[in-house]
């Protein structure tokens, strides 16, 4: 399981997409840019939410991703923050994570790497439930993450929960 978080974690970190204003989006647009792919070795498909991406220039995201091993029936859902910082920020050991009701994310994988001028690339994704994502599907909710030197909030419209949902039943079902 953790390595298809990992997998899922590298595949979507590769495929990012500028969206608008996701406010401004219909459920259904969110869902017509929702990315599907299928690992034909690990026979698994990773349904992967538009990036929303934020910092000074953009730099860094956030989104959701399901994923599924093909003959299993368990669906595996995600929060996956990247974030690009300068050296002059250093590292921000990106560890924990809480919704604004005080509800703990779990945290089953993280990596990091060293990049062009000595830039750091931080990401880490949240095992969710289908629970979690449907009871905040109607009011959005806002995820605040800890790191040991930096603190950022997330804001997961309810819009774009819905869209994301309704594609990862699409392909993934239930």
């Amino acid at each position: 399981m953790r390595i298809l978080l990992l997998a899922s974690l590298l595949s979507i970190a590769s495929g990012c997409a500028n969206l608008p204003d996701v406010h401004t989006l219909t459920c259904d647009q969110i869902r017509q840019m929702t990315a599907v792919s299928h690992d034909d070795f690990r026979k698994s498909t990773t349904v992967s939410a538009s990036r929303l991406k934020f910092g000074q220039v953009q730099e860094s995201d956030f989104g959701l991703s399901a994923s599924k091993i093909d003959a299993q029936p368990n669906i595996i859902y995600s929060l996956i923050l990247t974030t690009s910082r300068s050296p002059d920020q250093g590292w921000a050991f990106w560890k924990q994570a809480f919704d604004e009701h005080g509800h703990e994310l779990t945290n089953p994988s993280t990596s990091s790497e060293v990049g062009q001028h000595a830039s750091v690339y931080e990401s880490i994704a949240f095992a969710l439930t289908r629970e979690w994502l449907v009871s905040n599907s109607r009011t959005g909710i806002k995820v605040r993450v800890d790191g040991s030197r930096d603190q950022i909030i997330l804001e997961l419209p309810p819009n774009y929960i819905q869209g994301f949902l309704l594609k990862a039943d699409d392909v993934l079902g239930r």
